[in-house]
C-alpha cells in the first residue's frame, strides 16, 4: 500500500467525482458506492469533497503510518 496524494485525489475528483473513484481511492468504498449510485450524491457530495479531500488524505496516511507500511 502506498500513501496517497491531495493532487491525485483532486483529478479523480474532478474527472470521475460523479462515479465515487476519490473515495474509492481513499479507501472509502461505502461512500464510493453511494456516489456512483446517486451521481456524487446528487453532485452536492462532490462540493463538500473539494473541502474535505485534504482531511482524508492526511487520515489515510496517518493510518497507513500507524501499520508500519
Amino acid at each position: 500500500m502506498t500513501r496517497r496524494s491531495k493532487f491525485i485525489a483532486y483529478l479523480l475528483l474532478i474527472f470521475l467525482g460523479m462515479l465515487g473513484v476519490h473515495r474509492m481511492y481513499l479507501g472509502h468504498w461505502g461512500w464510493a458506492v453511494v456516489y456512483f449510485l446517486t451521481g456524487g450524491f446528487f453532485l452536492i457530495g462532490i462540493l463538500v469533497d473539494i473541502f474535505l479531500i485534504p482531511g482524508y488524505v492526511r487520515e489515510y496516511n496517518r493510518r497507513l503510518a500507524s501499520i508500519g507500511l
